[in-house]
């Protein structure tokens, strides 16, 4: 029979059961500490975008300042522009608030959004009327922008940039594997190839619009150039409107081999090309886009013999601070007023199609003709 040693007190059992204790008490403290972690990760993340969402409150608001200055300009009234542009041009915070603009109330220097419990507000928005560029993208060969050309300063210039490297998929490089001007089927054009861009210019005195005004042959007010991306050194950098000679007897149209950078290295937008506008007094002028082959951004400026010129209130730059508790995000957005709101109506496009158009003439003096072939069967597209 085994006897105890006096010496044997259960140290072992002892050490086991205080190193299991602090194993536990470790791995406890660990998980709560990793809990509580995650948790104040996700109050964050809320708070971030409520804070998000109070800055597109502010941007919201401020695009109901810019319907309200559009809507000033459709009814002429000077004294409603002054006071709105004003107000918007002021540099303040408070802004929407002021004069004219007036689309809400500053309490404490904040505006609240949503209920009370929500805590949540945005406390600055400033609005830039006069921009230096418009930006924005193109669908291809579906989607047509027209840009007005509006500044208050002098300008005969227009520069155009075009596809960036948002325009590619992750990781790939641009491409020029179709030659300049060559009229390939939309499947050999590469993705990674920038597009070929149409603008067409659109221009007249202002206050003076007469549709015979575009008829006319080699007319100033109605000029289109091909944009097709070179990166060959025969690419140019700069072209004319004026050289558009549709309809002329003893030259013919030709696109523009547009000269493009081969990577990003050293510029945002891989092609850029500056077209000259013909002279028109007093001038009102749009240029309308279209991209083919390839979706594209793309970037306008306004120069006058080389000198940028800005904008004026054609796509203003919102800047919109929002908060949530103590959390704050800041919001830039670009807006263009469109539809009811602005001061000129104008389409797209009169005619956009992509597939074949057919269409049958006839006079007659008979009303009951008018009502049109309702089967179509006088009409063949391929004839």
């Amino acid at each position: 029979m085994h006897q105890r040693n006096p010496r044997e007190h259960g140290a072992v059992s002892i050490f086991i059961v205080i190193f299991t204790a602090l194993l536990v008490t470790v791995v406890t403290a660990s998980f709560i500490q990793l809990m509580l972690r995650n948790q104040e990760q996700a109050t964050n993340t809320d708070l971030a975008q409520s804070a998000y969402d109070s800055a597109l409150a502010g941007v919201e608001d401020a695009k109901r300042a810019l319907v309200r200055l559009e809507q000033c300009y459709a009814d002429g009234s000077t004294s409603c522009e002054d006071a709105i542009e004003a107000a918007l041009n002021s540099d303040s915070c408070e802004s929407l608030g002021q004069g004219g603009a007036g689309v809400t109330t500053f309490v404490d220097g904040e505006v609240q959004v949503g209920g009370t419990e929500l805590n949540q507000a945005y406390s600055c928005v400033k609005v830039q009327l006069d921009t230096e560029s418009v930006e924005d993208d193109l669908m291809a060969d579906n989607d047509t922008h027209v840009v007005p050309l509006r500044s208050e300063s002098s300008f005969n210039q227009v520069r155009l940039s075009w596809f960036t490297a948002a325009d590619l998929a992750a990781g790939a490089q641009p491409t020029f594997d179709v030659p300049p001007s060559d009229l390939t089927p939309a499947t050999n054009w590469p993705a990674t190839q920038p597009s070929v861009v149409r603008a067409q210019l659109i221009q007249f005195e202002a206050g003076n619009l007469r549709l015979s005004d575009f008829d006319d042959k080699n007319t100033p007010n109605a000029k289109t150039r091909f944009l097709y991306p070179s990166e060959t050194p025969a690419g140019v950098t700069s072209t004319n409107f004026g050289s558009d000679r549709r309809r002329a007897t003893t030259s013919r149209n030709a696109p523009v081999d547009t000269r493009c950078q081969a990577n990003f290295t050293t510029t945002e937008y891989l092609c850029s090309v500056v077209m000259t506008l013909p002279g028109v007094p007093n001038r009102e002028a749009y240029l309308q886009l279209a991209s083919y082959y390839n979706d594209t951004h793309y970037k306008v400026e306004l120069l006058n013999n080389g000198s940028p010129v800005l904008f004026d209130n054609v796509q203003p730059i919102v800047d919109a601070t929002g908060r949530a508790s103590d959390l704050f995000r800041r919001v830039k957005a670009r807006v263009s007023v469109t539809g009811a709101g602005s001061a000129l109506q104008f389409p797209d496009a009169a005619l956009s199609l992509r597939g074949s158009l057919c269409k049958d003439f006839f006079v007659t003096n008979d009303e009951d003709d008018y009502s049109g072939d309702t089967d179509g069967a006088d009409c063949d597209p391929t004839n």
